[in-house]
Order: structure tokens, then sequence, then C-alpha cells
């Protein structure tokens, strides 16, 4: 019956993409872990294959797990080379979990953060929203209120000449299924990954919002993309 489907379990999985060169950043990995993993079944760290990186996650995953006496979640690291930003280090998490194998049988509902920001408190209506979407998917059932494949914590409906394009910014970003193989077709190529490499500061910066968080959702229809919390304030 689709009651019994609808509880059917769903594996949730947070990948984080953090190159941890200063106390900032791991202190910003380290709130992530503690604030927004509510929900989640496994972490995966991915990080670049250094060896201060590999020491640095070590310490971290050491800490964490001697202090949290948390069972809820299992909590991994995946080093490879950094040299496509963010965006690389994340298709590299999701290469480890294999998630464009979508024959696993369980669906799941994958949730993409990097290291530039920190959580002040626990917050888990992201992950809620798109695990409910996932249950709504895989029920195909996707003409019900809340079908939607990618979730922004923050975007923006953007309306340059007749097309609209939502900039769904990457900071912090949920996947169904569907969403999660829209997105690895789109920036996980080996093209792609290579897209702004070569670029510095603000030029890597501007492609990176142009490529994977403008272009993306071009990807997508716009009614698959939402966003938690407007990038702009309103104008009143």
């Amino acid at each position: 019956s689709a009651a019994t489907n609808a509880n059917e379990s769903i594996e949730a999985v947070l990948i984080i993409a953090t190159a941890p060169y200063s106390a900032n950043h791991v202190m910003a990995l380290w709130t992530q872990l503690e604030c927004l993993t509510s929900g989640i079944d496994r972490v995966l760290i991915s990080a670049p294959d250094t060896e201060w990186s590999r020491d640095i996650i070590a310490q971290v995953i050491y800490r964490f797990t001697q202090l949290s006496n948390t069972s809820s979640f299992t909590l991994e690291a995946v080093f490879n080379l950094n040299n496509r930003y963010d965006v690389g280090l994340w298709c590299d998490g999701l290469d480890h979990i294999d998630a464009h194998n979508t024959s696993t049988g369980v669906p799941r509902a994958v949730f993409l953060i990097n290291d530039s920001a920190a959580a002040l408190r626990r917050y888990d209506a992201l992950t809620n929203r798109i695990i409910n979407a996932t249950h709504i998917e895989h029920l195909n059932m996707t003409n019900e209120k809340g079908s939607v494949k990618l979730i922004s914590l923050n975007g923006d409906l953007i309306n340059p000449g007749d097309f609209t394009t939502y900039w769904v910014e990457s900071v912090y970003r949920g996947l169904t299924p569907d969403g999660t193989s829209i997105f690895y077709q789109h920036s996980c190529s080996n093209e792609q990954r290579r897209a702004c490499v070569g670029k510095r500061d603000y030029k890597a910066k501007d492609c990176i919002v142009d490529q994977f968080e403008m272009a993306i959702s071009n990807s997508y229809t716009p009614s698959d993309l939402e966003s938690m919390f407007p990038s702009f304030p309103p104008k009143e």
C-alpha cells in the first residue's frame, strides 16, 4: 500500500566540501557536524589529498567522535586532488557514494555544503523538506505539493530577458535522487569539472556562480527548484 511505501527508509547523506586552510574552516566544519546532522544517516567529508589536510580531518573526526557520543550517523572522509574548487570535491564525494547508480534500492537524499558558513544552532528544515520530496518522488507523485528536486538554503529568481533563471546559491543545497542525477550530469563531467580551473580570486568566484549556481538551474524545470530563504532582502 502507499502508506507502507511512504515509511520506506530513505538514506540521507551529507557531503561537506572542505579545504581546511584555517581555524575558521575547521570551526565551520565542526558546527555543521553538530547542527546540520539531525535526520542524516551518513556524513562524508570531502577534502584535498594532502598530508596537512588528511591530518586535520583525521583530528576533527577523532575529536568529534570522542566528544559527541553520537552514533546517529556514520562519519567518514574521502580525499582527492583539489583542483576544481568545491564542485570538484562534491563530485568526488558523489563518486564515492556511487550517486549516479540509482539502482541501490533505497532512495537517497543528498545534501551538499561547503565550509564557508558556520551553523549557530540546530537546523533541519532543509533536510526535512528534501526527505519529504524524496518520498514523493519515490512514490512517483510528482504533481504533489512539495514535489521539488533541488532546494538551496538561499536563492534568487532572476528574469534576464524572457527566460527565467534561478540562482541556487551553493553554500548548502539538498537534492532528491532525480535532483542528484541532474546535478551530476551538469556539474561532474570531466569538461564541467575543469570549467573554472586556472581562474583566480574574483574571476574564479564569478565562474563558479555562473557555471554551478546559475547555469545549473537551466538543467531543471523552474518548478523543480526552491530556496528556503531569499538571497536578497525584499525591496520593502
